[in-house]
Parts: C-alpha cells; structure tokens; sequence
C-alpha cells in the first residue's frame, strides 16, 4: 500500500498547495488538502482518550500515515450572535486539539492548546531556547508600564509599540512606537537589527543552513517540541560569529523549491515509517 499523507491548512495557503503538488508528482499514492473548515462541514471520528467513540468520518477511512495541521486553529461557520461565533470556536478548536492528539504518533508537530499546528513560542521562550543551544537572540525589554522604564534602560535607545493581542512571533514584527515621552502603556524595547534576514528550515535532522548551525538549529527546533519549523534568521550582533534568532514559526511559509523538497521528503519518510509498523 502507498503512503497516505493528509494536510490541513488555512485557505489561500500558496505553499502547501505547491507542497501537494510536488509529493504527487513524486508518487505519494493519497495525498489530502482541506482547509481548516472541513472538519466543521464533515462528520469526524473523534476517539477521545476518556472514552471511545463510534461516529464515522469520511476524513479518516482507511487512516493516513502521516498529518499536518498548518492551522492555528479550526475554523466554524459564522453565526448570527457574536458569542455564538467565540463559543463555537472555543468548541472547534478543543475538538481539533483532541482529533490531532488522538493521531498524534502520526501529527507533524503535536498540537497544544494554544495552537493546533504545534508550538508558537513567544519571543521570551526563544531567547531561552537559544541560550540553552548555544544561539543568541537580539537584547530585549518587554514593559508593561513603559513609563515606569528609565530612558537609559531601553535596548538601543530605542522603543516600540507592543501590539494587543500578545507578542508577534518574529522579533522584527513590533511596530515603531511613537515620538516622545513613553505613555503607561505596554513597550517593547530591541535594538535596531541589521538588514538581511532570511529563514532557515529544519526538517527532522535536515537543516537548510550552513553546517556549523545544524546542531544548534535542530537542538532549538527540538526544545520547542517541534519537527518541523522556519527559524528566522538576522546577520551576527557586533562581535559575535553567528547569526541572530528572531523567532521560530512552525508553519513554513517558504515556496522555495529547496525548502518544499525538504517538506516532501520529510512526510515521505514519516508516512512510510508509519506504513511499516503498521503493515507489521
């Protein structure tokens, strides 16, 4: 029997339709696209692990070797009210979190409740992450009171705003703040970080970088509990060799075709794995 792969991913996603694309070409036998709402639209079988469950699901039959949920969550159709729409969020995104974990020896990047494509480390979790491997982050001041941060405080010299809603994933994904004496509102204080960013892949062991960061980069990916991820990449800080982490996303956007080659042979080889074991 041929691999199976099914992938999930929000609409308008360019490179998992482009990743589909190439792991057909390359003879994978099934390979499934749907998009976060699907599993709003179909029956699923949920198999909880307090309990069984006897709903069928035109998704799981007969069982895919390897999934990827690209998603931070799982979309529901609109309702009238808007507590209707949060309470069926809320209620997709926990059947979601209980689908995946359910098939998590055969997930790419285990869900958490956070986030059903895997860990979305804030940029605090990524600097200690890089400290504990070896890489090094830009310096960083978050305040939730900038007025109370004496201006020699701030990295740099400089301030940003603190968009609501939490931290960006990327370093370089704070705004400018606004000009003069800071408000008692949140801020975040970063250096100005030199041009030149790029994103590197770690897929499983493969590592699109130079080799002295392979390691690094795989114990970084590893420590987030991720098997796949881009890591965001800056030039060296003065004085330092190595580049600078702003973040680490588990949801590569990359269409390179490098990067998608690198995709496609790591879910072959997850869902071929799969086959064995279950085949004995």
């Amino acid at each position: 029997m041929s691999p199976s792969i099914l992938l999930i991913a929000p609409p308008g996603d360019v490179a998992v339709a482009a990743l589909a694309g190439l792991l057909r070409h390359r003879g994978v036998g099934r390979v499934t696209v749907v998009d976060d709402r699907e599993l709003a639209r179909h029956p699923v079988t949920l198999n909880p692990e307090s309990g069984p469950c006897a709903v069928e699901s035109a998704l799981d039959p007969p069982g895919y070797d390897v999934i990827w949920c690209r998603a931070m969550t799982l979309g529901a159709r609109p309702f009238a009210r808007p507590s209707d729409d949060d309470y069926a969020a809320a209620e997709m995104h926990a059947v979601g979190m209980s689908w995946l974990w359910s098939r998590r020896e055969v997930v790419v990047n285990r869900p958490t409740p956070s986030a059903l494509c895997g860990t979305v480390p804030d940029p605090l979790r990524v600097a200690v992450a890089c400290t504990a491997v070896g890489l090094s982050t830009p310096d960083l001041l978050l305040a939730t009171d900038a007025a109370r941060v004496p201006p020699g405080r701030w990295p740099g010299g400089r301030r940003r705003s603190w968009p609501e809603g939490g931290a960006p994933r990327h370093l370089d994904g704070f705004p400018p703040g606004a000009g003069g004496p800071p408000l008692a509102e949140p801020a975040v204080g970063l250096p100005d970080i030199a041009p030149g960013r790029w994103d590197t892949l770690v897929c499983g062991s493969e590592v699109d970088a130079p080799t002295e960061l392979h390691d690094p980069l795989r114990a970084l990916v590893r420590s987030l509990d991720l098997e796949v991820a881009a890591v965001r990449l800056a030039p060296p800080a003065a004085g330092a060799d190595r580049p600078q982490v702003l973040g680490v996303d588990p949801v590569p956007s990359s269409a390179l075709p490098t990067h998608l080659l690198m995709l496609a042979r790591y879910l072959e080889q997850r869902a071929t794995e799969h086959e064995g074991r279950r085949a004995a």
